[in-house]
């Protein structure tokens, strides 16, 4: 490997200041998002990961073998293709129309668990809403009556 040139380690030198300024903008944001609290873990970690390459990569040339590296002089690009492991490869079956009718009817059974929730929810809020409403109602007569209980008390004091 050749030694890096300035203009290359420069741009190096600029773009981790620019990742850096991103860190720091997504921290202070991540603050504001946790009114405070923990955020993500320290971008100091982060940084000295990504440096660290960097940091312990020496730029001296070293020997090669050459029988260890490959002859590109006749390259082709089939040579990059090769064939996909077994595991990876694509299977094609016939579609099963069952299938199809399963997954309507799970979502026709999904659909009407939700609606079932969503009324037993409705009910709910209407029961809890007249309930609210008849405390009030009686929180109201309390008021007048004791209104009236003061009226009696000022008409007797007269």
């Amino acid at each position: 490997m050749e030694p890096r040139t300035a203009e290359q380690l420069r741009c190096k030198y600029d773009n981790l200041k620019k990742e850096v300024r991103k860190l720091e903008a997504h921290k202070r944001q991540a603050l504001y998002q946790t009114g405070g609290g923990v955020s993500e873990p320290d971008i100091k970690d982060k940084l000295q990961q990504a440096l660290e390459e960097d940091i312990l990569f020496d730029n001296l040339p070293k020997e090669t073998v050459a029988e260890q590296k490959n002859d590109w002089s006749d390259y082709t690009p089939k040579m990059l293709r090769s064939k996909r492991h077994r595991v990876l490869q694509v299977k094609r079956k016939a579609t099963d129309h069952q299938s199809e009718d399963d997954k309507q009817n799970l979502k026709r059974k999904l659909m009407e668990e939700e609606a079932q929730r969503n009324k037993e929810y409705h009910i709910a809020r209407m029961e809890r809403e007249a309930e609210i409403h008849k405390y009030k109602i009686e929180n109201i007569r309390l008021q007048n009556a004791k209104l009236q209980l003061e009226i009696e008390l000022l008409k007797k004091q007269l």
